[in-house]
């Protein structure tokens, strides 16, 4: 993302959050439990929850999916007209 498109997306970000506080999605202090996820994110999220069974991975092993600093993934979405690719990578502390 380059500069401008960050801070349009940040802009934004902070405008969706106005806009559920004043419908009562969220409150002052419960902010952190509303997240807004792209699709790529969710599926993101959910294969880091499945059982690593199924995974290609570059060893073509193990019985879990890798999720230490380091490790990335990519994320293929092909269906409705479109193929959406992301590219993960696991920061310090599991966060990707």
């Amino acid at each position: 993302m380059r500069g401008g498109e960050a801070t349009k997306h940040h802009f934004f970000e902070s405008f969706k959050m106005a806009l559920y506080g004043k419908a009562g999605i969220v409150t002052k202090g419960t902010e952190d439990r509303l997240v807004i996820a792209l699709e790529p994110e969710a599926a993101s999220v959910w294969c880091k929850k499945l059982p690593a069974e199924g995974f290609i991975s570059q060893n073509h092993g193990g019985d879990s999916l890798e999720h230490s600093p380091g490790t990335q993934y990519i994320v293929d979405d092909c269906g409705g007209g479109t193929i959406d690719i992301t590219v993960h990578e696991v920061l310090d502390g599991g966060d990707s």
